[in-house]
Order: structure tokens, then C-alpha cells, then sequence
């Protein structure tokens, strides 16, 4: 609920710059980066069960101690320690994947999560627009806070706790090693950010402009993101299965970075606001559909033979970092050049990354020996 309105609540109820908001933003990025980090360590020492919950807790209750903090550096800071506490969960519950699913099952469990988080996108920001729009922002952190607290409680109760199977440490720094020292997949990941850099701008400057340029309330911008999260609960399977054995999975990867570099263009369609409004909808809905499982599917299937943990420990590292780097890179474009420069520069950031998988797959990513 927080995230899609977090640009707005620091710049409407605590009037700060639009780049203040934009490096608050990447505040949370930074503690997600940490988290992501923190989290994967902590899984290897007390297991993923208490992980999962350490980060329920402490982000539902950081979520509504943030109210606390109103000037900028100390909600700065907040911030990225509510992030970095939060964000344990992530690499918590990819990890209990290869605990509660069997192993033939574990791709689909993990398709799985993706559709229960855009289930979540879908409703989320629609019911943080009605409570921002009716009760105000501030409530926004309280519901948040709440449904976090809520879902540990749900946890404990269903799912009971198993033994971790952890590997030896030897293994882990071989893991390790191998990651850093694979250079086709750091290559991938590297274009991979250029693209998700672009990608995360729906995360902050874009609720901006739906707000400045399109006028629309904060109960039609959560309705706008229940528009995206619904294209991809509905649409995400049956596209897999219909292109998944067609072409290469860098094919569909970077064929999904072009739509969302179309959907960042469309936003400089001149006219009344439901064209381009519907035109980026659509485009980077669909882009992330084709982007997003795939370039997974890539960095699992890289992993099978050299540590999945690590590979996918890197992974999402990488989108920790795009949720500093997008955020900022985009406020300070906005607040320096307005709305149109910033979808040319971001949608080229795009066609970058389409060039550059390209390059990638030249490397014969796709190999697993």
C-alpha cells in the first residue's frame, strides 16, 4: 500500500522536493539492497522459518513507526532500516522454497509467489487510494503496518516449521565464487538493471505525472496499479505457456524490455490523457509478463549446476540495487527537465538494454554446463 503512494506522501503531507522524495525513495531501496543481503545470511544460520517472521514483524512495526518521523534525514534513515528489516523476507521465503516444495514442483512454486505478489499489486494500491484518498496518507502506514502483523500470524499458524537443509560452508564460498566469477551472468545482470532502472519508475515518477499531468486522484492512481497487477495475475500463465518452448528465453526477455521502452515512449503521446494512460498500461504490463519470468528462469537454469541459492541471492541483489538507483535517477531528471525528457531518457535506457541482452546472448548465456 505504501510504496506506490510513497513520492506523493513526501511531497503532498510533508512538502518536501521532488527529489527528496526521490531519494527517499531510494532510501528504501538501499535497505531492500541490504535486506536482500542480510536475509540470505541469516537464512543460513537460523533457518528461513524465523526469517520469514523476523521480517513480518519488524516491518509491520517499522511500517508504523514511521509516522514518526517527519523531517527529511531522520525519515531518511527510518527508511532504509524499515527496508533492510522488511526485505529479510524475500530471500526467507525463495529459501523455504526448496524446503515445503518438492523438487519437480519448485518452478511452479515459485510461479506461484509471483502471481500471489501481483495478486497483492492488484489489490494494494487500490485499497491505499481509497484509504489515502479518505483517510489520508498517514493511514496508509497504519493498514500497512497491520496486514504485515496479520500475515505472520497466518504464517505461524498454517505452516509448520522444518528442519532447514542447509549446505556446508565450503559449498557456500565455492557458491559463492562462482558467481563473481561468471561473467555472462554478470553481464546479463548488468544489462538487466539498465532495464529494470527503467521499469521502477512506476514505483515514483510515474504516479508523479498521473497525479500532475493526467489530474488523477489517489483513488484512480491505486486503481491504475490494480489495472497493472490484474494484467499480469490474469494474463503472466497462459503467456508462459503458450511462449515459453517457441523461442529462447533471452528472446522473450528482451523482447519484454522493448514493450516496456514503447510504454515509457507512450507517456509523450500528446491529447487527452486516456491514450497514453491505456498505452503504457498495456505495454509495460505485458512487458513485465514477457521480462520478468524469463530473465528468472535464466538465472535459475545458470544456477542448476553452480549454486541456485547464490544465483538467485545475486538476482535479486540486482533488483534491490535498480530500487536505489531508479528512484533517484528519475526525480533528478524530472526536477531538472521536466516530464517528456524524462520518458525519452528512461524509454532509451530501454532500447539500451535490448541492445545489450542481445550482446548478452552472444555469450551463450543460456548454456547451464
Amino acid at each position: 500500500m505504501v510504496l506506490p503512494f510513497l513520492t506523493l506522501y513526501a511531497t503532498q503531507s510533508l512538502h518536501f522536493t521532488i527529489f527528496q522524495a526521490g531519494l527517499i525513495s531510494g532510501a528504501f531501496g538501499a535497505g531492500s539492497l541490504c535486506g536482500s543481503w542480510l536475509g540470505g545470511w541469516l537464512v543460513d544460520r537460523i533457518g528461513s522459518y524465523r526469517v520469514i517472521v523476523i521480517g513480518l514483524v519488524g516491518g509491520g512495526f517499522g511500517l508504523i513507526l514511521l509516522l514518526l518521523f517527519t523531517s527529511f534525514y531522520p525519515l531518511l534513515i527510518a527508511m532504509f532500516c524499515v527496508a533492510t528489516i522488511g526485505d529479510l523476507l524475500r530471500p526467507g521465503v525463495f529459501s523455504a522454497v526448496a524446503i515445503y516444495s518438492k523438487p519437480e514442483h519448485q518452478t511452479r512454486s515459485i510461479s506461484l509467489i509471483r502471481m500471489a505478489i501481483n495478486l497483492g499489486i492488484s489489490i494494494g494500491p487500490a485499497m491505499g487510494g481509497i484509504v489515502a484518498g479518505t483517510l489520508g496518507y498517514s493511514f496508509l502506514f497504519v493498514f500497512d503496518g497491520v496486514t504485515c502483523l496479520l500475515a505472520v500470524l497466518f504464517f505461524i499458524h498454517f505452516l509448520p516449521k522444518k528442519e532447514r537443509e542447509a549446505a556446508s560452508q565450503k559449498e557456500a564460498a565455492e557458491d559463492a565464487g562462482k558467481v563473481y566469477n561468471d561473467f555472462p551472468f554478470l553481464a546479463f545482470l548488468i544489462v538487466n538493471i539498465l532495464n529494470l532502472i527503467a521499469f521502477f519508475q512506476i514505483l515514483s515518477t510515474v504516479p508523479l505525472f498521473l497525479e500532475n499531468i493526467m489530474e488523477l486522484s489517489e483513488i484512480q492512481i491505486g486503481l491504475f496499479f490494480t489495472l497493472n497487477g490484474l494484467i499480469i495475475f490474469v494474463f503472466e500463465m497462459p503467456i508462459i505457456y503458450l511462449t515459453e518452448h517457441k523461442q529462447s528465453k533471452i528472446f522473450w526477455t528482451t523482447l519484454g524490455a522493448g514493450m516496456i521502452g514503447l510504454a515509457h515512449f507512450a507517456l509523450n503521446i500528446p491529447g487527452i490523457w486516456i491514450i497514453p494512460f491505456l498505452a503504457y498500461s498495456l505495454l509495460v504490463g505485458f512487458g513485465e509478463i514477457l521480462n520478468f519470468p524469463f530473465s528468472n528462469t535464466i538465472a535459475l537454469q545458470r544456477g542448476k549446476r553452480r549454486g541456485v541459492g547464490k544465483y538467485m541471492g545475486a538476482y535479486t541483489m540486482m533488483f534491490s540495487t535498480c530500487f536505489i538507483i531508479a528512484p533517484v535517477l528519475g526525480t533528478y531528471i524530472l526536477d531538472n527537465y521536466g516530464f517528456s525528457t524524462l520518458w525519452w531518457s528512461i524509454g532509451s535506457l530501454n532500447i539500451l538494454s535490448v541492445v545489450g541482452f542481445q550482446l548478452v546472448k552472444k555469450l551463450k548465456l543460456e548454456t547451464t554446463s
